[in-house]
């Protein structure tokens, strides 16, 4: 957990240094380009000759803009668990989508009328759901001696799967005609904690087993929250956009934004163990394999950019 925190700061750290030197950068370009400060024309008015300063121009194709940004975004979520019967309660966690929202800042120099380099800085909770049906398990019934019988019981389950990541993600941006542009570069993702998973199975009421039978606790339903720490230090991925420019006044843009992120790297590790969900009513017990999660995101978001 600490490494993951020392990630992100370090991450966070760098994205400060850089924004700084490209801020400074610029004031020393202007300078270079400039060597004796401002220029001034000689004007003569009635045979006196007088000073006039001309305003102060960027250099050629030098823009700074930052920004604010936030969103939504559609989350897909697959696995494949080998191993298991197509009825196990296991393969609830198969699949899942959901939509969770992202914020945070943007940065860019304009190196020409219609290139750019930016820097999308997020955090982004990702957060999926799923749901299944016809789901089977063993249950062990007593009867008033105290025997004890299997029988199959019928449920239903659903779930839910969340972690949020810090994100950084270096873009360049190509207007594509007017003020329509395009955006691609790499994003890295950094987990913030570990992700948190909420699973909860339903019996079918007119079953007569129920979870904990025969004891206070006995109930048709059974919830089980729990943190999730199978997951890597980082994620890499692509990152895609398209985006239109709306000019709001001098300086100042509304810029909504539709991209996706494809994702190089797994959601989560794989991992095994031994389902016994049916192990008395269909032996053996079967030993299964979680491959890596996939999970990728189609993003839209709007900003508001602001010139420097």
């Amino acid at each position: 957990m600490h490494n993951k925190r020392g990630l992100f700061m370090r991450a966070f750290a760098f994205a400060i240094i850089v924004a700084v030197l490209v801020h400074v950068g610029a004031y020393g370009q202007e300078d270079v380009l400039r060597p004796n400060g401002r220029a001034r024309v000689a004007a003569t008015a009635e045979g006196s000759a007088a000073t006039i300063e001309r305003p102060r121009e960027s250099g050629p194709g030098l823009v700074l803009r930052g920004g604010i940004e936030g969103g939504l975004g559609l989350n897909v979520f697959q696995r494949t668990i080998e191993g298991i019967l197509t009825t196990s309660p296991l393969g609830l966690l198969s699949s899942g989508t959901g939509i969770s929202p992202m914020y945070g800042v943007y940065a860019e120099m304009e190196l020409s009328p219609t290139v750019s380099l930016g820097l999308r800085m997020m955090v982004d909770h990702k957060s999926v759901s799923g749901s299944k049906s016809g789901l089977l398990q063993d249950c062990e019934t007593f009867d008033p001696y105290g025997n004890s019988t299997f029988s199959v019981v019928a449920m239903s389950g659903e779930f839910t799967h969340s972690l949020t990541f810090f994100t950084f993600t270096p873009v360049v941006r190509v207007d594509l005609m007017d003020n329509f542009f395009a955006q691609v570069g790499p994003t890295i993702h950094l987990p913030t904690q570990n992700s948190q998973v909420t699973t909860t199975l339903t019996i079918d009421p007119s079953e007569q087993c129920s979870f904990n039978f025969g004891q206070p606790n006995e109930s048709k339903v059974s919830t089980v929250s729990a943190e999730d720490d199978n997951i890597p230090a980082l994620r890499l991925g692509l990152d895609a956009a398209v985006g239109y420019r709306y000019a709001i006044a001098d300086g100042l843009e509304l810029v909504p934004r539709i991209g996706y992120q494809l994702m190089i790297t797994s959601y989560d590790n794989e991992s095994s163990g031994t389902d016994f969900t049916r192990a008395s009513t269909d032996p053996p017990a079967r030993d299964f394999i979680a491959r890596p999660a996939t999970l990728s995101s189609l993003q839209a978001s709007i900003a508001l950019w602001f010139r420097l």
